[in-house]
């Protein structure tokens, strides 16, 4: 910038409000006060914003986004109060837990977990209810057989108890499965229908994000002919 040109700048406006730098700017006796002072800290002209501009505009994006941002429906059940989980039904990825409630017996609990919406997974419950065909899909079912077969009446109360967070899923890790586990064993009574084995079963989720990375690598590549393959015909 030419000598000749005045700009009406303050000087060093950060340095001498900072708590840190002030202390350096001002008391001579300072031992960095030779290198950090008026004679040799210069400002230069800039017609970039400043880091605060920067950081105010950012957050104003996102806090339009997340005002503007629609509201994510939670159920969609005719009646509000019918609703198995209170109000919760579309939540996805959620582990949950049934309780059985029955006059033959104590309050037994049923731990599962489903990686679509729960009102899915919730309505294969119920089929597996009413037709015997499914009757062994689930330990539960089989227990709601069995008071079904005794006649004895019986009620259910669901729950979510955990909403896993979403990740990639691996053999070794998913969220998802390691919560339901997590769940099973940590369980205070013994009046649980899960069994011990189910420890062991793997992870259906990870078995279908490999075999979509397998699809995509498996897929024929296009690609155009070599010109020096070609047959010339006369």
């Amino acid at each position: 910038m030419s000598n000749s040109i005045k700009v009406s700048l303050s000087f060093c406006w950060i340095l001498e409000n900072h708590s840190t730098t002030s202390e350096v700017l001002r008391p001579p006796t300072n031992p960095l006060h030779k290198i950090f002072n008026r004679n040799t800290i210069k400002v230069s002209y800039s017609c970039l914003p400043n880091v605060r501009n920067l950081i105010q505009s950012h957050n104003r994006k996102v806090l339009r986004q997340a005002r503007d941002q629609p509201e994510t429906q939670l159920c969609n059940c005719r009646i509000r109060n019918d609703c198995p989980v209170q109000g919760l039904c579309l939540t996805s990825r959620v582990v949950y837990q049934a309780d059985i409630s029955s006059a033959s017996s104590d309050v037994v609990s049923y731990i599962g977990m489903t990686g679509g919406s729960f009102k899915n997974r919730y309505a294969n419950h119920k089929k597996s209810f009413r037709n015997s065909k499914y009757e062994k899909e689930t330990e539960l079912s089989k227990y709601i057989w069995q008071l079904k077969r005794q006649g004895t009446p019986y009620s259910i109360k669901w729950s979510i108890i955990s909403t896993p967070p979403p990740g990639p899923a691996t053999p070794s890790h998913c969220s998802l499965c390691l919560e339901e586990k997590f769940r099973i064993m940590s369980f205070t009574t013994n009046r649980l229908l899960n069994k011990r084995s189910e420890y062991l079963n793997t992870c259906r989720h990870s078995t279908q994000t490999y075999r979509r990375s397998s699809t995509n690598l498996n897929e024929p590549t296009t690609s155009s002919p070599d010109p020096s393959n070609r047959t010339s015909v006369t």
